[in-house]
């Protein structure tokens, strides 16, 4: 590039100013020219390659931004420092046009502590209807669940809604996928080891709309997506 760049500058301080053509120079510089041409082009093609490839973070909301209460560790159990399996969940709640999401989490967390006596929300992961990321339990401590199954050693990723009664949103489904495929490139999972809770024990959660989308014939590419360039969690 630097020869490149004293071809130019030699060749326009004896001409008047403008673009430079390979007819106007003389042949020896306009042959050391064209000789660069397909060096400069390979060099650019590999640049793209390699930003298309580069790792992109995901933008989350920590819990000081949602303004979460303290954990209280006490009352929660370790969990493994190697994840086994990532299971997706439901609020439950239906979502309201203009929710604030905090506020939606921050009654969460005060419903599960006050009245169910947990050390903090249940899941690890949140994501909201317009396709924010939330973090919410601490991934050192494994989930709670009135469900019969043990949480211990799973990672928890729950989308706000009830999708019972209402369909994900463009923005949550594409924001659960890229989570998804994050954490189990940063955990060095699978697809195969992705579980909707129904799967794990007996309830309707996530609820049939996400089910059907994420299990579904239309529904992520995730191990494909996991193959792929990497995704960066904060």
């Amino acid at each position: 590039m630097k020869l490149l760049l004293s071809l130019v500058l030699t060749c326009s301080c004896s001409r008047p100013a403008g673009p430079v053509l390979l007819a106007e120079l003389d042949a020896p510089v306009a042959s050391a020219f064209a000789d660069l041409v397909p060096a400069i082009r390979d060099a650019a093609v590999e640049a793209n390659d390699a930003s298309s490839d580069a790792a992109a973070a995901l933008s989350m909301v920590q819990r000081s931004g949602w303004r979460a209460s303290p954990a209280i560790p006490s009352r929660m159990k370790p969990n493994p420092l190697k994840p086994r399996l990532l299971t997706i969940h439901h609020s439950a709640a239906r979502n309201r046009p203009g929710q604030d999401d905090g506020q939606v989490l921050a009654g969460i967390q005060a419903y599960q502590v006050q009245v169910k006596h947990w050390g903090d929300l249940a899941y690890h992961y949140f994501v909201g209807p317009s396709g924010a990321l939330y973090e919410g339990r601490s991934l050192r401590y494994a989930a709670d669940t009135t469900t019969h199954y043990d949480p211990t050693g799973h990672i928890t990723v729950c989308v706000l809604g009830n999708f019972e009664e209402e369909e994900p949103t463009r923005p949550a489904k594409k924001a659960l996928v890229e989570l998804v495929v994050a954490l189990l490139q940063k955990h060095g999972l699978s697809s195969a080891d992705v579980r909707l809770h129904r799967e794990v024990a007996q309830t309707l959660c996530p609820g049939k709309t996400l089910r059907e989308w994420w299990r579904g014939p239309s529904g992520p590419k995730v191990g494909e997506r996991v193959r792929g360039p990497r995704l960066l969690l904060p």
